[in-house]
């Protein structure tokens, strides 16, 4: 990989909200900080009384957000070339809402096959608590 531009530098300083990191913006480092993650437990209940009621986050610094961006805004160029068309989140034009239509799709064309036909099946997967189910020991 090649080496970052000073261009792509400044561009990703200057898309982060002054207010993240005020003190690496004006200069001032804490070299000791520099590889620091500060990992906050985020109650999913107004009153969590065991641990399976938090969810962790991580908060990295901002030099790892800057570099973060400037690989995101390289890999931005290929991503459409390598990513399947049917994967729409997290994709600068695609929205997760576009596979409701799909799914629609594909059921409406399981109904009008005729019946007894073995050619075709749906699987429906529930995924919305995947990560509250990760042992942290894996992760």
């Amino acid at each position: 990989m090649a080496d970052f531009q000073k261009e792509e530098v400044v561009e990703a300083v200057k898309s982060k909200s002054p207010l993240k990191a005020p003190d690496m913006i004006k200069g001032r480092k804490d070299l000791q900080e520099i590889n620091g993650t500060n990992i906050v437990l985020i109650p999913k209940t107004n009153s969590p009384s065991n641990m399976n009621q938090f969810r962790s986050i991580s908060l990295c610094n901002m030099l790892y957000k800057i570099i973060s961006k400037i690989l995101v805004n390289r890999f931005r160029k290929v991503l459409n070339i390598c990513i399947d068309e049917y994967q729409c989140a997290f994709i600068l034009g695609r929205q997760i809402t576009d596979n409701i239509l799909v799914a629609y799709k594909i059921l409406h064309s399981f109904k009008k096959k005729k019946k007894g036909s073995t050619e075709s099946f749906a699987l429906k997967l529930d995924t919305s608590k995947a990560y509250d189910r990760v042992e942290l020991n894996f992760i």
